[in-house]
């Protein structure tokens, strides 16, 4: 029932991130509603087992960062992605007169960083639940060094001279925010323990005690008749672990059985497509559809009229070579 529930959330997900994608980068109440799903999601499909202190500290992170972007929606100014663009809205609110970040803007930019980082963890968590079935004893170091990545990410924005005093300009660090988002929190981290559980697959298996049930069979000479059904080893990959089990001798029985395993590859890869082909695309695409962009765009244009035209209204210069006498 609980997994039920989870994906329930996960198609109603869908159908926000559907309304997102055919609006123009939709709106930002629908951002809010889309996180909520997915921790939502996350806190259903897990059940009621005892939280650990890192999900305990993602919850409540995650849950702050929403009261702190339903606080910014509030401000009326936060219609689009291209409002990140233009940082510093119409009337300079989060802007001083030199194009630096008052103390507004700060606020601003926290709220967008924390909120964003929010959805992306709540992502990593639903996929980790429902495609891998939880994590293994050690693998949550892989996704809290995931999140202190994101620290390195500001490196590049620190050594840069045109953006190191943290001025309008460090806004293209934010503007950029989803993109790398998507590809720390989520893309790199289910890359690293999937590919850690595939291990198991160039590892053989070692011949074990059979479970208590066949082994008695087998001693009591009541094993199957047919050998399509007799028990082999086969690789469980979710589990990290070789198992016996019947029926699995052909292939189409070994890939229902690791039918998650497959989905969870497919999605992840379709994810770092998208991710690495589209998102830019739909991040540029929301400020180019924006009105002010038409705007600076016209002023751009008058302005190359102007300068091309009193280029043209000058005398040429006299030439030298024509002006010698012979």
């Amino acid at each position: 029932m609980q997994r039920l529930l989870a994906w329930a959330v996960v198609a109603s997900l869908g159908g926000v991130t559907a309304d997102a994608l055919l609006g123009h980068g939709g709106h930002p109440e629908t951002w809010a509603l889309a996180c909520l799903c997915l921790w939502a999601g996350f806190l259903v499909s897990r059940g009621p087992r005892r939280f650990t202190a890192w999900e305990l500290r993602n919850v409540l992170w995650a849950s702050a960062s929403l009261v702190s972007f339903a606080f910014l929606l509030l401000d009326g100014d936060l219609n689009s992605w291209a409002d990140v663009f233009y940082f510093c809205g119409e009337d300079m609110r989060y802007c001083t007169s030199d194009y630096r970040w008052n103390v507004r803007g700060w606020r601003k930019a926290v709220a967008l960083w924390n909120f964003m980082l929010a959805g992306a963890m709540g992502l990593q968590r639903l996929v980790i639940v429902l495609g891998l079935n939880g994590l293994h004893p050690g693998e949550d170091v892989v996704t809290q060094e995931s999140f202190v990545s994101i620290g390195w990410r500001l490196i590049p924005y620190w050594l840069n001279n045109w953006e190191q005093q943290w001025g309008a300009e460090c806004s293209s660090m934010v503007f950029e925010l989803p993109h790398f988002a998507l590809e720390l929190l989520v893309v790199l981290p289910c890359v690293q323990i999937l590919c850690a559980r595939l291990k198991i697959l160039a590892q053989p298996h070692v011949a074990a005690a059979l479970p208590p049930e066949d082994a008695q069979a087998e001693a009591a000479g009541e094993g199957p008749g047919d050998e399509r059904d007799a028990p082999v080893w086969t690789p469980n990959i979710l589990a990290c672990r070789w198992e016996r089990r019947r029926g699995q001798r052909r292939l189409l029985p070994r890939l229902k059985a690791n039918l998650r395993a497959m989905s969870l590859t497919l999605f992840v890869c379709s994810l770092a497509l998208l991710n690495a082909l589209v998102m830019p695309l739909l991040l540029e695409r929301s400020v180019v559809l924006d009105p002010r962009s038409a705007a600076v765009l016209a002023v751009e244009r008058e302005l190359h009229a102007v300068v091309s035209a009193g280029r043209y209204a000058d005398p040429p210069p006299p030439n030298p070579r024509r002006s010698r006498p012979r």
